[in-house]
């Protein structure tokens, strides 16, 4: 479906002119406007009157945060690095533990 695009993309480039492509593509501005010409973008309008006159000042809006602050991690003293240190030494250990009694498919019956 993204073919007969990109084959249109480039038949309006090379009618357009090699020069004017050169020296549009530069700045993006004739991948746009090719873009714009094959209806996959579009400008979008101005909005009506009544809209401009009813929305707030950008700079006035206060919007609250959906989720609170993260607090600020207390930083571990060195015992408690320890510690958990010590913790994660037996977990591993107790794994390795439990690790060798499960038998796996492809294991040779003991």
């Amino acid at each position: 479906m993204l073919a007969p695009a990109f084959f249109s993309l480039a038949l309006l480039g090379a009618l357009s002119g090699g020069a004017r492509a050169q020296e549009a593509s530069s700045g993006g501005e004739f991948v746009g406007q090719a873009f714009e010409t094959l209806h996959l973008r579009e400008t979008p309008r101005e909005p009506a009157d009544f809209v401009q006159s009813t929305r707030p000042a950008p700079g006035s809006l206060d919007y609250q945060p959906l989720a609170p602050k993260p607090e600020k991690a207390k930083k571990k003293t060195a015992a408690e690095l320890d510690a958990l240190g010590a913790d994660l030494a037996q977990a591993r250990e107790r794994n390795q533990r439990a690790a060798r009694n499960i038998k796996s498919l492809d294991a040779p019956a003991r």
